[in-house]
């Protein structure tokens, strides 16, 4: 119960801070690797699950680049566009300049939130098994890999992404539950509020009234 306790909606806005930072920080990661990657290939093509092919006497890299499109392209939308947006209303929340009644923090949008942070753990661990398994495929056909660092350091980022989103998630997801916001579902909170209300008034039969009684 104390744990239900501590995840309430000011503590979700804090740890929403700090996740979303990180994010953002490791997006850099993700699509920079991924860009450094393609710029060191001899054509500028994706490195991703790359043949090496002879074609008139020149090796040249085949990959198909939807893969490395797809990657930068999740890493910008989700993890640094929209958490900055994110970010910047959660901050202007803390510091008074918006209110917890605007639109912007009701509790439907409240839950769209949740379920994007879903979306976005998804795709980017879809991104996350691209740069992997691409990766180790491009190993297999490469003699010289000179763009090993920058895939680790996009792998890293995009795995440590993954994680990071799903925690996000969850506790988005716990708190939600836990104030009544998932639609058609009861929260705790609400659970435990008596059914009749302290409150509530009295039924009066009205031929009391009419009588004086």
């Amino acid at each position: 119960m104390g744990i239900l306790n501590f995840f309430n909606e000011n503590s979700l806005v804090k740890i929403r801070l700090v996740i979303y930072g990180i994010l953002i920080i490791l997006s850099f990661f993700i699509f920079v690797g991924v860009s450094v990657m393609k710029d060191k290939t001899t054509n500028g093509s994706c490195p991703l699950y790359f043949e090496l092919n002879v074609d008139r006497q020149f090796f040249r890299y085949n990959g198909p680049e939807s893969n490395c499109d797809y990657i930068i392209a999740i890493s910008v939308i989700f993890q640094l566009v929209y958490l900055l947006l994110r970010m910047i209303s959660l901050i202007l929340l803390i510091i008074g300049k918006l209110s917890k009644e605007m639109i912007l923090f009701s509790d439907l949008l409240e839950f769209i939130y949740v379920i994007i942070d879903f979306v976005a753990f998804f795709l980017t661990f879809v991104a996350a098994c691209l740069i992997s398994a691409g990766t180790r495929e491009a190993f297999e056909y490469a003699y010289v890999f000179p763009f090993e660092p920058a895939a680790e350091v996009a792998q890293g980022g995009a795995w440590t992404s993954v994680v990071l989103w799903l925690i996000i998630g969850l506790i988005g997801l716990l708190v939600a539950w836990n104030s009544g916001k998932v639609p058609c579902v009861r929260g705790r909170n609400q659970d435990s509020q008596p059914k009749g209300g302290s409150n509530q008034a009295e039924m009066v039969d009205p031929s009391s009234e009419r009588f004086g009684i």
